[in-house]
């Protein structure tokens, strides 16, 4: 299960990912899960039902849970033409789930040897999809420290937070 998550806009490349999925239509074990709404849904729907997708591309509305879909998924995918961050990019690494995502976004989301930037191209895309290995259970502890290590740890943010607020406050 390949998921994708995000508004439904030109910046998100769902286009892409419909080539992705025709392209990889004939494997009976590969199919897509996208989540998200946007001004380019139904577009991305129709494309799906003129190339007979019904059955390997589910679509589904925007999710607060994405820390569970991210546990579930075998992979995930971001082929944004243009991003700024990414922070599910970030959350997917720290579920301990292999992503990939467009050569596009920042060089500060490589903490982790799960992430694969790759090149809008689907025979590379394709590739990384056939050559996931699937684990049932996802080793978040495994890799919480690189996380940790790389500076996007809450807890110790938010404790910099409080500490740079309590010395504005006493001066």
């Amino acid at each position: 299960m390949i998921v994708q998550l995000g508004a439904f806009t030109y910046q998100k490349n769902y286009d892409f990912t419909v080539k992705l999925a025709n392209s990889l239509k004939q494997r009976k074990k590969v199919f897509f899960v996208l989540y998200g709404d946007g001004a380019d849904k139904a577009k991305i729907r129709d494309q799906i039902q003129k190339l007979g997708l019904e059955n390997k591309v589910i679509l589904n509305r925007s999710v607060a849970n994405v820390n569970e879909i991210l546990c579930a998924a075998d992979g995930v995918i971001f082929p944004s033409r243009f991003e700024p961050f990414g922070i599910v990019a970030l959350e997917a690494q720290a579920a301990g789930v292999p992503i990939a995502v467009s050569n596009v976004f920042v060089n500060e989301l490589n903490i982790t040897p799960l992430i694969s930037y790759l090149h809008l191209d689907v025979n590379r895309w394709e590739n990384w999809i056939l050559n996931l290995t699937i684990n049932q259970i996802h080793e978040e502890k495994k890799y919480s420290h690189c996380i940790d290590k790389s500076g996007y740890n809450i807890h110790s943010n938010a404790q910099k937070l409080f500490l740079f607020f309590k010395k504005i406050i006493s001066n």
